[in-house]
């Protein structure tokens, strides 16, 4: 077998190649040095080296035959910018390999500023408060343990369909997305640490919010699925929870949701009905509406 292999190793050497197999034999030589000696390096260079490859080849990675030469990081970088590319997309990988050899990768933590220089506009540079909501609002997991399917009640009649609703909210894939970069599993792990959630569940009824800085975001499955959704509403100071009704302090004034079948929200409703996020007025209570009223944004409604 390895003289078959060395035999055609051979043959392709001493035949003539077209341009493409002459870029399709530098990228394999340049992916396997790579592979051997920046295999450990932050950024992934052998997977954006074979991405590059596939884009601008159009095949799929071969198997490699053998080791390739030992090359600095110089030497690559130099073989790198002298390869005829022509895919966008293969262009933009190579460059990207480049940058991190010469560079390193972008840090999204921890990042040394020289005087004067500023942070780059990037979601990993928000604050910890502002990156948890935006990867939540965009479909991120915060469950990594399951627990929010394990806590719901396994001997309860619709147990096994609310666990298939729950599922389909929270999915495995949405957990990607926290480990995109530290900082993003850095600001999972402190809201969950400094963070609030809370859970209610009653037959075909399943109620999850999450709170970390401010931001609250709701889960609530009743007749159909959803995901975690955004409580619009200002800046959450605390939430107050009496079994399933909610009423939350913020800059300005009192917002109410959940279960309101005995007016606990101030208001009628529906005796099953769980209503919805609303700002609640005190139209009984004319001197309790002058007094908030009356208060600078950030006093409203204390307790």
């Amino acid at each position: 077998m390895d003289t078959s292999r060395a035999r055609l190793a051979a043959m392709r050497s001493s035949g003539p190649k077209s341009g493409s197999d002459v870029q399709r034999d530098a990228m394999s030589g340049l992916h396997s040095a790579m592979s051997r000696d920046y295999a450990d390096l932050p950024g992934d260079i052998p997977t954006l080296m074979r991405e590059a490859f596939t884009r601008e080849i159009g095949e799929e990675f071969p198997d490699e035959d053998g080791d390739a030469n030992q090359a600095t990081a110089e030497e690559v970088t130099s073989a790198l910018l002298a390869l005829d590319l022509h895919h966008r997309s293969a262009i933009t990988f190579i460059n990207r390999v480049v940058a991190f050899l010469s560079h390193g990768p972008p840090l999204s933590m921890n990042v040394e500023l020289a005087e004067g220089q500023e942070l780059p506009a990037a979601l990993h540079t928000l604050n910890q408060g502002a990156v948890w909501a935006c990867l939540l609002g965009g479909g991120a997991n915060p469950d990594l343990e399951d627990r929010v399917l394990e806590e719901y009640p396994e001997e309860w009649p619709d147990e096994t369909k609310m666990h298939h609703k729950i599922r389909d909210a929270l999915t495995p894939e949405g957990k990607c997305l926290w480990f995109l970069c530290r900082k993003f599993f850095f600001t999972l792990n402190v809201a969950e640490k400094d963070g609030e959630c809370n859970q209610y569940y009653w037959r075909e009824r399943f109620y999850h919010h999450r709170m970390y800085m401010g931001r609250l975001f709701m889960l609530c499955i009743d007749d159909y699925d959803t995901s975690f959704t955004r409580a619009r509403m200002p800046r959450a100071l605390e939430v107050c929870i009496e079994w399933s009704t909610y009423i939350a302090r913020t800059p300005k004034g009192l917002w109410g949701w959940g279960e309101n079948k005995h007016g606990q929200l101030g208001f009628e409703s529906s005796y099953r009905e769980f209503v919805d996020l609303t700002r609640l007025i005190f139209p009984a209570c004319p001197a309790v509406a002058e007094l908030e009223a009356s208060l600078p944004p950030g006093r409203s409604t204390g307790w």
